[in-house]
């Protein structure tokens, strides 16, 4: 086993060595960036609605919208009763008009 280190060349060894912690650098930059990603999409989950908090504000808009739609149909005059009312006041100006 001797006989072979001592074939070995010394260069060829620092260079393995300094390509070894290059690549341990290497690998403990790809581990942090790594694990900052997991950590930031496991708290990007964390703050997101589940499906039960989004059916119940889906429904909590629908019955605004149909509070808003109700209020703004209540702001127009039926067309028969405004007919009614009209042919009523028309009534009473003829009546006022002939007395």
């Amino acid at each position: 086993m001797a006989k072979k280190l001592e074939n070995f060349d010394a260069n060829l060894l620092k260079e393995l060595e300094a390509e070894l912690r290059r690549l341990g650098s290497d690998y403990q930059k790809f581990k942090d960036d790594n694990g900052n990603t997991i950590k930031s999409i496991v708290e990007q989950l964390m703050r997101k609605a589940d499906k039960e908090e989004m059916l119940a504000l889906e429904a909590k808009l629908l019955e605004k919208l149909n509070e808003m739609l109700q209020k703004l149909l209540g702001m127009f005059a039926d067309k028969k009763d405004t007919n009614k009312r009209l042919s009523h006041l028309e009534k009473n100006v003829r009546i006022s008009i002939n007395d």
